[in-house]
This record gives C-alpha cells, sequence and structure tokens, in this order.
C-alpha cells in the first residue's frame, strides 16, 4: 500500500510550533494532515550496508518504482518500496511498528519475503511537507539487500548473494521497476524527499 492509494486514519495537526522543523517551515504546516509512511530501498550489487554498499566487483544500485495510475498521489514518479504505517493490531499504538509494516510492503508490492531480504540499516524519520496536497508526510525509511538462500556473511561462499531482478513481482500500485545508482535519484522525477530519505540510512562510499 503506498501513499494516497487506500483509505487510512488521518490525523489534523492543530499546530506544529512545539515540533522540531527544519528551518523556513514557519506556520506553513499548520492545519496540514500528518501522515507516516514506512520507505523501503532494496539494494543489490557489492557487499551492501548503512555506510558503504560498494564492497566486491559489483555497483550497488537500488530499487525504484514507478507509480501507476490507480494511486491516489504522484502519479507516474518514482518511489522506494513504500506504504501507510498501519495500527498495530497486537500493541494498540495509532502508528505500529515500522519494520513490521516495512516487511509487509516489501512482501505486497515487489513478492518478496523476509527471507529474500536482509535488513541493513533503519534511519531517522524524515518529515516531508507537502503544501500542494495539504499534507506532511513523516517517512520511516529503511536500507534492505536483497539476498539468495544459501549464503551467509562469513561463509565459504562470502557476501550474500544477490537475487535477480526475475525474481520481483510488481503489484498493481506499479507499473514499472528500475535498479539504479544512489547518485541517480536526484535527476529522476521521484515522490519528495526520496533522495533525503535515501541518505537516512546510505552513505555513499568514497571514489
Amino acid at each position: 500500500m503506498l501513499l494516497g492509494g487506500q483509505h487510512h486514519t488521518l490525523k489534523r495537526v492543530a499546530s506544529t510550533l512545539s515540533m522540531p522543523q527544519p528551518s523556513g517551515w514557519g506556520l506553513a504546516l499548520v492545519g496540514m494532515r500528518d501522515v507516516h509512511v514506512v520507505t523501503c530501498f532494496l539494494l543489490r550489487g557489492g557487499k551492501g550496508g548503512p555506510s558503504s554498499a560498494s564492497g566486491g566487483s559489483g555497483q550497488a544500485q537500488v530499487l525504484l518504482l514507478r507509480r501507476s495510475e490507480r494511486v491516489g498521489t504522484y502519479r507516474g514518479r518514482w518511489a522506494g518500496v513504500s506504504g501507510y504505517l498501519e495500527a498495530d493490531s497486537v500493541t494498540g499504538s495509532a502508528l505500529g511498528r515500522p519494520l513490521e509494516q516495512a516487511y509487509r510492503e516489501i512482501e505486497e508490492e515487489v513478492g518478496l519475503g523476509r527471507g529474500d531480504v536482509r535488513l541493513l540499516a533503519q534511519g531517522e524519520p524524515l518529515a516531508v511537507p507537502d503544501e500542494t496536497i495539504d499534507t506532511r508526510w513523516t517517512v520511516h525509511p529503511f536500507l534492505f539487500e536483497v539476498v539468495t538462500e544459501g549464503g551467509e556473511p562469513g561463509d565459504d561462499a562470502g557476501d550474500l548473494k544477490v537475487a535477480p531482478t526475475g525474481s520481483l513481482r510488481l503489484d498493481w500500485e506499479h507499473t514499472e521497476s528500475r535498479w539504479v545508482k544512489p547518485a541517480e535519484l536526484p535527476a529522476l522525477e521521484t515522490v519528495p524527499g526520496l533522495a533525503e530519505a535515501l541518505a537516512r540510512v546510505y552513505n555513499a562510499p568514497d571514489s
């Protein structure tokens, strides 16, 4: 489930004066809808990791998905695997557990289970205001490595093997997928704040 794709509970922000915000936002956020989402960056190529993903002979790439015309917002733009942070039926929390939601979105949107990915990093939430739709997104970013069965860190096979792209299965919310180098994100037409969210979980290695 992606941004604007399904009905969800939206909390109207009465005031944001008591919340820390980047400079320049001022009072523009007062009255905006406050919506929490998870965004998962799937990584392939090289060793992977929250601070470097250039190990081995391959170059690191992240998976982007083009949003379909059937979703509610940002149609045609590139995004990570994303979805609303739903209420947790176990704990009763209104926002649920971001990591559990991340695993659900990965399975729903690209057909990969927990055994197909390995968590590398969970970043600090990122506030992304969009005055054009009167919404302030709070993005919870994650970085996962896509892996195949059999490889484990430190075994004789070396690093985890990257799964082939053919193993991905897109749902109705997307029309195509693309593996790109992290440095290419700013040049693409993406959902707001995507490059900034990636920077919370991935630091490009020095060249």
